[in-house]
């Protein structure tokens, strides 16, 4: 997690672990440092982490640092932009060959089957059970009745499998549920760009999958592993079709998994990727309202005057508040007097 060389870490993974050297002596453990092949994700993130939160809190000094890191990302663009030309020759070429090396088709399209099916369960429980039971515990409302305003923008999701493109549905799904924009216009765009909890849950589960066909046992740190780097790598994916597939490949690289096997689950990423995008709209949605609920929660109580005509007269500060309607009856304070001037409209001065 804290790489000692951060050069070394792009292409070197470090290891621990215990080893015995006398097996009738429980105390004789040794620590054991190995080193393999493969990019140290985890600590790369931890890393990037850290160099950004320190250039944010140099300001001014750390802008020409920035500024480098801002022209490398232009470039890196441009560069994967060139490659996106080639994408559907690649894609076909590594499916066609990841199926020409299966030697038992029925049992791979099983395996296939259950993966997509836990996936599937997987947002369904997250969505309906996590993110409702949050909205509930936030506002004390009935989340379903929530999620169904929300049809609308996971159905646009379904659609385009994109969350900056159901952004305009989003917005006008919150406004109809009663969610005052000075909130949805700073918690959609930013929920939009590093809430991704489906894409999150979906790498979490295909990492698992890709180390079970490969007959590799994932240990529990590694399951840890898998986590952690799954929901920080999902952080950084783009809001665009697929972009869970790039961020996939550091999920893999973290605990050493074979990145080829990648190619055995775009088969059917078109449809998780539908899927997983209705769940981060809806996660962004739950966490607009749980923002509001929270900041209401907080604000004092409004003053509502006993009837609908009721004016308030305006008060010096030793004179209590005072309340009459146009129908009643009121003894003006002695010390200020109330002119009615004749207007369109009566107004009081």
């Amino acid at each position: 997690m804290f790489p000692e060389n951060i050069v070394e870490a792009t292409f070197r993974q470090t290891s621990t672990e215990y080893i015995r050297l006398n097996k009738s002596d429980p105390n004789s453990l040794v620590l054991k440092i190995n080193k393999s092949d493969g990019m140290n994700v985890l600590g790369l993130i931890v890393f990037c982490i850290a160099v950004g939160v320190s250039l944010s809190y140099l300001g001014d000094k750390g802008k020409p640092l920035a500024d480098v890191f801002i022209a490398l990302d232009h470039v890196i663009t441009i560069l994967v932009g060139l490659l996106m030309w080639y994408a559907p020759i690649g894609i076909a070429s590594l499916i066609a060959s990841k199926i020409m090396e299966i030697h038992d088709l029925g049992k791979t399209l099983q395996s296939l089957s259950l993966y997509m099916g836990t996936v599937i369960l997987g947002l369904i429980l997250h969505l309906f059970g996590t993110i409702s039971i949050v909205y509930f515990i936030a506002s004390r409302k009935n989340p379903y009745k929530f999620l169904r305003g929300l049809i609308q923008a996971a159905m646009t999701a379904l659609g385009t499998a994109s969350s900056a493109a159901t952004l305009p549905v989003t917005f006008r799904c919150l406004e109809a549920n009663g969610i005052d924009p000075s909130y949805t216009k700073f918690v959609l765009p930013v929920g939009a760009m590093i809430n991704m909890d489906g894409t999150a849950l979906y790498e979490a589960v295909a990492s698992i999958f890709i180390a079970q066909i490969n007959g590799i046992s994932l240990s529990f740190g590694q399951v840890i592993t898998v986590s952690i780097t799954a929901t920080l790598a999902s952080i950084g994916a783009a809001s665009i079709p697929s972009a869970g597939l790039v961020t996939m490949l550091i999920v893999l690289s973290a605990v050493g998994l074979p990145a080829d096997d990648i190619s055995i689950i775009i088969a059917v990423d078109w449809l998780l990727d539908r899927l997983r995008t209705c769940v981060n709209i809806c996660g962004d949605a739950v966490g607009c309202a749980f923002v509001q609920a929270m900041i209401e929660r907080n604000k004092p109580p409004r003053v509502h005057p006993s009837s609908n005509n009721s004016l308030p007269l305006p008060q010096d500060e030793e004179s209590p508040t005072t309340y009459f309607t146009a129908e009643s009856e009121f003894h003006a304070n002695p010390r200020r007097t109330v002119q009615f001037e004749p207007m369109q409209q009566s107004s009081f001065r």
